[in-house]
């Protein structure tokens, strides 16, 4: 983690502003990471304005720079990296919050969300009253309900957490360590659940808000794929995806309301039946936009004109590994279809290609990593101009069918070490820039996901 500079306050547009009102519940929903990234995360703002939404309560985002606590009854965590626990310690002792549930004032419910968490409560269930695990839309509104009620009826001296928390660990998608006995994953109609509209952003921004002034637009959660190394399935639930006419009356409603030109679209696979719709209304109405990576085999010619068209001057794709090892993990797309795209890519001008390789993966041989950089190297040779390609490894989780060990730290160096060696030609460093993640910090989240006790 660099160094930050706290911030003493937000200034932002639009925001949501209730006034005063000494009866109603007040909640913060914490984004245990920097404020540049953290306004871009579609879970708080979906918390916000559907928390804010409630007349009997109030709601706040807060960041690891901006971690005021004071004031809050219901304090939330939402984890999308098993590493931004450590941020949760340093935001308690910053606030002077004890760690142990048990000392901590009984009225006050701390509830963790998030990705993280709903692969694998056990790092966190000292510390944490109550999890969400999935989509949690539905159950925060009876989760509040019940705790409103209560706190009404027997106020703060007297409130009985325990009480409280057997009342609500049997809501589908809520997860009481201790009393929940069959955890249930959480997962709403995207068609009528409500969506965040109101999206604050910094009055003054610079180059480390990425988005810039942008509106997000979430198509679709879960996934139609079944890749064995990825925990969408578990955390998303089934494929869902909103209706063309719902999104488009998204889109016109939160533009009205942020004023934005561009919009980012939010899409973990980004296979919506109806996604040239949803693209030629946006250029339409003369919006920018940026799309999520790509599905090689799902994207023709007309959808990359429709995407260049939106002012996106870069692709992202995720080949994953070799063919056989891509097949392996059920990630059945042939190194074909992705020289095709960037031949597309090529030909339309596109300045830039994003790609993801991941190592580590079970049954991986010496001989497929020559594969990888034998795939590489035509794709290099495919598209002309720049090439992004980050190199990571495979991160165990705890619910996914793919390798579950723990990093082998000296294993995954030397197959950096050989790709490196095998990568050494690729081509002018000017254009073809290649990143390798920290094996260290993959192995301590791959070791956090695995974890079977708090920490």
């Amino acid at each position: 983690m660099r160094e930050f500079k706290e911030l003493k306050e937000l200034k932002e547009n639009p925001s949501i502003e209730k006034g005063w009102d000494s009866k109603r519940k007040n909640l913060a929903i914490m984004f245990p990471n920097l404020y540049y990234g953290g306004i871009y995360s579609l879970g708080p703002l979906i918390i916000y304005n559907l928390v804010n939404g409630l007349k009997d309560w109030n709601c706040e985002r807060r960041f690891l720079d901006y971690s005021d606590l004071k004031g809050f009854e219901f304090l939330g965590f939402t984890f999308q990296y098993e590493l931004d626990y450590f941020n949760f310690f340093k935001i308690l002792d910053k606030n002077n919050i004890p760690r142990e549930k048990e000392k901590r004032d009984s009225w006050k419910i701390f509830f963790g969300g998030g990705p993280a968490v709903s692969l694998n409560t056990a790092p966190m269930e000292e510390y944490l009253d109550v999890f969400f695990l999935g989509d949690c839309e539905d159950s925060l509104v009876e989760v509040l309900d019940v705790y409103s009620k209560q706190l009404d009826e027997e106020g703060k001296e007297n409130f009985c957490k325990k009480s409280f928390l057997e009342s609500i660990c049997n809501i589908e998608g809520v997860y009481v360590p201790g009393m929940t006995k069959v955890k249930s994953y959480g997962v709403v109609n995207l068609e009528t659940a409500p969506y965040p509209l109101v999206q604050p952003l910094p009055l003054e921004e610079n180059d480390e808000f990425v988005f810039g002034k942008s509106f997000i637009l979430e198509l679709e959660r879960g996934c139609p794929f079944n890749c064995e190394f990825c925990v969408i399935p578990t955390t998303s639930g089934k494929f869902r995806y909103r209706s063309v006419e719902k999104l488009k009356e998204i889109i016109d409603d939160g533009l009205k309301i942020n004023e934005r030109e561009k919009v980012v679209i939010y899409a973990p696979s980004f296979v919506h039946p109806k996604q040239k719709d949803i693209l030629q209304y946006l250029i339409d109405k003369k919006l920018k936009f940026s799309v999520p990576s790509l599905r090689a085999e799902m994207v023709d010619e007309e959808t990359l004109k429709l995407i260049g068209l939106g002012g996106q001057k870069s692709l992202t794709i995720a080949p994953e590994s070799c063919e056989r090892v891509r097949f392996d993990i059920g990630k059945q797309v042939k190194d074909e279809a992705y020289y095709s795209l960037l031949e597309k890519a090529e030909k339309l001008n596109f300045k830039k290609i994003k790609m993801y390789i991941m190592i580590g993966f079970e049954n991986e041989t010496e001989e497929d990593l020559v594969e990888i950089s034998k795939f590489v190297k035509h794709c290099c040779k495919l598209f002309s101009r720049k090439i992004s390609l980050s190199i990571n490894t495979l991160v165990p989780k705890n619910t996914t069918n793919s390798n579950k060990k723990p990093i082998d730290k000296k294993l995954a160096k030397a197959k950096f070490k050989k790709i490196k060696e095998l990568l050494k030609d690729i081509g002018p460093s000017g254009r073809i820039k290649i990143k390798f993640s920290n094996i260290n910090s993959s192995a301590i989240e791959g070791k956090l996901s695995l974890e079977e006790k708090s920490l």
